[in-house]
Parts: C-alpha cells; structure tokens; sequence
C-alpha cells in the first residue's frame, strides 16, 4: 500500500505524543523566499515507497492529493501558512501549526545529486520499548536544552516543547544532527 511523506508526517504528529514547535520561523535572520528555487521545482520520487513529490513555483503537492485542508499533503508559499528561507546550502520550509497559537515545525530540507532530503526534529522512534522511547526522548531533549531554552507545554497526555533559537543555536541544531532525516526523494524531471 503506497503511503505519501505527508501521511507519514501528519501520522508522526498525530500519534507523537511529544513535538517540538519554534516560536518563530528560522533562521530569523535567513532570507525568506517567496518562490521555491528553480533548483528545487520538479518532480520527485520516494526513494522507499515510489511516492510522488511535485514542487512548482509556489506550491508543492504529495501524491495525489485533491480537496484536502491537511497543510501537510499540499503547501502554497502565498498561503501565510508556509514560510520558505534559505539556510546555507539548506532550505528550511516553516509551517505553521495554527495561526492561534502561531508555532512552526521546521522541516530542513537539502538537494544533492538530485536527492531531496527530508529533515525533522524527532522525539520519537519506532521499535523502541516504552522505556527506550522515554530514555531517547530525555536523551534528545537535554540535547536542545544544552544549546536553546525549552518550554514545556502539557495539554492533556500531550507533553510538547516550544523553542526560539537564535540563528547561532540553530545552526548547532543542525551541526549536531538534532534534526533526523526522515524522508529521500530522487529527482525525475523538472
């Protein structure tokens, strides 16, 4: 059965009971852009699952998604709802959980040899017992917390984390690998 980056995100975020949101888009000081780049604009496959990637000018669409309001199986930069920003050879797509609450998950992405990689700050893993999901949550938490303060927010069983690195924290996120790649896409067109 074909599963698309998307259901597999929107499945992490739904059934991860912890899920570290930043206050602000990052890098704060990194160009925001209003188109994706030419270099990024095509389509991909899934490495893993043959799924589709298309990226045009000002959107991007997994699979074959129609009528859906899920942001994301489909994302348009003009939206309000999405923010693009160049971060060295990185693009760091911001998505915005809700305009109430005004978080953003920041989903890292890089083209290399026109592979997209796919990043995101995970406090989960499969196969993990209870005990080693409670151990590597812990574990990666004290990992950002010694480069960035994190706040606690717990809604019910729900235990997220909210953070606002500066740029210079943010890059030692990404030096020290905080964030896991979660998905390969290999370009087959442009």
């Amino acid at each position: 059965m074909k599963k698309t980056i998307t259901i597999l995100i929107t499945a992490i975020l739904l059934s991860s009971c912890s899920i570290v949101y930043f206050e602000n888009t990052v890098p704060k000081k990194g160009k925001e852009l209003a188109n994706f780049p030419k270099e990024l604009v095509g389509m991909y496959i899934n490495i893993k699952n043959n799924d589709t990637l298309t990226i045009t000018k000002k959107t991007y669409q997994i699979g074959k998604v129609k009528n859906t309001n899920t942001i994301f199986e489909n994302g348009d930069l003009s939206s309000g709802e999405f923010s693009l920003k160049k971060y060295k050879k990185s693009y760091i797509l911001n998505i915005r959980k809700s305009i109430d609450e005004g978080y953003w998950l920041a989903i890292p992405i890089e083209l290399e040899n026109n592979i997209l990689k796919v990043y995101y700050l995970m406090l989960e893993k499969d196969n993990l017992t209870d005990e080693e999901l409670k151990a590597y949550k812990k574990k990666k938490i004290e990992e950002i917390k010694a480069i960035t303060d994190v706040k606690a927010i717990i809604h019910d069983k729900d235990e997220n984390y909210i953070i606002n690195p500066s740029d210079a924290q943010f890059k030692k996120m990404k030096k020290n690998n905080l964030f896991d790649l979660i998905y390969e896409f290999k370009k087959i067109s442009d």
